[in-house]
């Protein structure tokens, strides 16, 4: 049957291995490379190939005339480039615009991040972890990208972990008054879950209960301002014992 097939069906065989590995390379993006796992993607670009087998049975087993097929196939093939192009472009859109929050995705995303940049970031979230909530977008024009996972943490992991990160962070920051001597080398941006954690905008009133490990925290340009940079560490939040891993690129 193969033999036939490929005797008389050489342009619908070869549509099913074209569409075939359109297929399968947008599924390889979708595992390796996209921040979010998205099965209806995956599903409609694999149509063209399920059409085209159809056609490549029924052409098989009936006769049909040549100019018939040339007709159908190549609407099929104008339909299926057309689907494609719009199912890509779908991807992008999300893969561009659309907030990441569900846990799930968590090992997916640090995957797309350098071990440097992840050195602090847990390897997986502890199963017994309560109130997670995780938070990542990418960056898109002049805006930034960020990269946030908290969740509740008692007092004997807040010890080995301030044991673990002092050593070893490039700033260790306790207070609001060490974030303003800190001044330059570090920026707490208005809208970050560091501000947030600290509560920085009601200070002086605000707390003091928190340790700040900074890994790393360098400006984008050397014109001295921090209109553009990055910035990756940890919080503790001593007050409602709670540990914050962020990564803001701005």
């Amino acid at each position: 049957m193969w033999k036939m097939i490929i005797k008389n069906n050489k342009v619908n065989l070869s549509m099913c291995i074209i569409f075939f590995i359109l297929g399968y390379l947008n599924l390889i993006i979708n595992n390796k490379m996209c921040r979010f796992f998205q099965l209806n993607n995956i599903v409609i670009a694999f149509i063209p190939f399920l059409v085209a087998s159809i056609l490549l049975m029924i052409f098989y087993k009936k006769e049909i005339r040549t100019i018939t097929m040339i007709i159908i196939n190549t609407i099929v093939i104008s339909l299926s480039i057309i689907l494609l192009i719009i199912n890509f472009g779908k991807l992008i859109v999300s893969e561009t615009f659309d907030r990441n929050t569900d846990v799930k995705n968590y090992p997916r995303i640090r995957k797309l991040y350098s071990d440097n940049e992840m050195q602090y970031f847990p390897s997986e979230i502890p199963k017994d972890a309560e109130n997670i909530e995780f938070e990542e977008w990418a960056a898109f024009m002049q805006g930034g990208s960020g990269l946030y996972l908290s969740y509740d943490i008692d007092s004997e992991n807040e010890e080995k972990i301030d044991e673990e990160l002092r050593g070893k962070s490039k700033y260790v920051l306790e207070s609001i008054e060490e974030i303003k001597i800190a001044g330059e080398n570090i920026c707490v941006l208005a809208d970050s879950e560091i501000s947030e954690a600290i509560d920085y905008k009601s200070y002086p009133e605000s707390s003091d209960k928190f340790i700040i490990y900074i890994s790393e925290a360098r400006k984008a340009s050397g014109d001295g301002y921090w209109n553009h940079g990055v910035q990756y560490g940890v919080i503790i939040n001593k007050d409602k014992h709670r540990i914050i891993y962020f990564h803001e690129y701005w």
